[in-house]
């Protein structure tokens, strides 16, 4: 779907990295990261238990009970200044979970870490992605 409502205004990696989409083997273009930072609210961690010998571990490791999300923490900017924003998955998983209402009024994108989508270098590490991934087009909730 493409967006032509944008006035050609840009999008803001809210990320804290440099967002690099390979186009092929020899070209990218970079989403550069901004000073902003989307984060998911969450509950406090709570410990709930610790894993020792019986898992085969010779220290005790503890573990915390997973998190409960409470929504996401947007940094202070216009959304009405950009045409979209870039944000981790856990940040767009929590925006797909939102009611429709509460969504930015502008699409939110993400990077594309699937295996299929993803450039590594020699140790592994992650260089860039290939593709965004949607996780909210403004005009698209099916609510």
């Amino acid at each position: 779907m493409t967006n032509n409502n944008n006035n050609n205004k840009p999008l803001i990696n809210l990320t804290p990295h440099d967002i690099h989409v390979y186009l092929s083997e020899t070209e990218k273009t970079t989403i550069p990261r901004s000073s902003k930072v989307a984060r998911v609210r969450q509950a406090p961690a709570v410990q709930c238990r610790e894993l020792h010998s019986e898992y085969g571990l010779d220290k005790p490791v503890s573990v915390m009970q997973a998190p409960v999300f409470l929504g996401v923490e947007w940094p202070d900017f216009e959304f009405s200044d950009f045409s979209g924003v870039v944000v981790s998955m856990v940040v767009g998983q929590a925006v797909q979970k939102m009611p429709a209402s509460e969504r930015p009024p502008v699409a939110v994108f993400g990077p594309d870490t699937s295996p299929s989508a993803v450039i590594r270098d020699q140790e592994g590490q992650i260089k860039g992605v290939t593709r965004l991934l949607a996780y909210h087009l403004p005009g698209d909730e099916t609510e």
